[in-house]
């Protein structure tokens, strides 16, 4: 963002929280801010607020923002209302976030407008709201460049991903693997193409005696915690005959990863369906 000609740089990675009815979990997402403020502007300090931010003040940054967001215009009013958006985000105030946020999906600064509907989408998929989620995430990835887009594009295939919609997935992590940047971003989007399936595993046992022991005493667990009955699958290991116990199929080795968290079992893991 320009302001007199003058354009500082400032990146920041920071945790998202998304909360769904069963779970919650930490999403990183990079940001690359860009600050600066209108040399007319009565701020605090030049882009003081952006520097709370960046250092989790997030309580702070968002005072010092809204300040800022209700005494200007243009550039600067959007830089304070992304601030405020992200900031309110941060601190679990969602109502907050999506009144700063929503009306910066029309900017003209396609870096604002790209964050703006990155962070909506994070939103929208920690109310369970997949639609609007994948819409988000799929208008904000052309908007911004770099792993920035990548992890947009990535986002947007899990959302259609998770309602069936393989096609329209596959088609925006093709689009991610285009731009993305770090060897940990590809790997993922390469997991996620590959269209591999995903289960919890609870057991691994030598003998099916233990092995059905095993799957009666998650029987109970599985179905209170929404994820149906475990079953037992015969596969090898070594060479030797293993009997594992699983429960569940799920398209993201992340959703498989809940559904252990959710099941509450210590010994379970997400591991790839033969």
């Amino acid at each position: 963002m320009q302001h007199h000609g003058r354009t500082t740089h400032l990146s920041h990675s920071f945790s998202l929280i998304w909360r769904g009815a069963h779970h919650a979990f930490l999403l990183g997402l990079s940001l690359l801010l860009l600050a600066g403020c209108n040399a007319n502007s009565s701020a605090p300090s030049d882009g003081a607020y952006v520097e709370r931010y960046n250092h989790g003040e997030y309580a702070a940054a968002k005072l010092e923002a809204e300040a800022i967001y209700k005494t200007t215009t243009g550039d600067a009013r959007q830089q304070a209302g992304l601030i405020a958006g992200l900031s309110s985000q941060s601190l679990g105030q969602t109502a907050d976030a999506k009144k700063y946020l929503r009306p910066l999906l029309s900017s003209k600064d396609n870096a604002v407008a790209g964050r703006a509907g990155a962070a909506l989408g994070i939103i929208a998929r920690g109310e369970g709201d997949k639609v609007n989620s994948a819409k988000l995430f799929s208008d904000a990835a052309p908007k911004l460049s770099g792993d920035e887009s990548a992890k947009a594009a990535m986002f947007a295939g899990d959302a259609y991903k998770s309602q069936g919609k393989t096609e329209a997935a596959n088609s925006q992590y093709a689009a991610a693997m285009q731009v993305a940047m770090s060897d940990t971003l590809k790997k993922q989007l390469q997991d996620r193409m590959s269209n591999r399936k995903f289960t919890v595993q609870v057991g691994a046992f030598s003998s099916r005696v233990n092995a059905d022991k095993r799957l009666k005493e998650v029987a109970a667990k599985t179905a209170a915690a929404g994820l149906g009955q475990p079953r037992i699958v015969a596969t090898t290991a070594g060479g030797k005959s293993v009997f594992v116990v699983q429960v569940g199929e799920f398209a993201l080795r992340q959703d498989a990863g809940a559904a252990m968290n959710r099941l509450g079992v210590s010994e379970g893991k997400a591991a790839e369906v033969n």
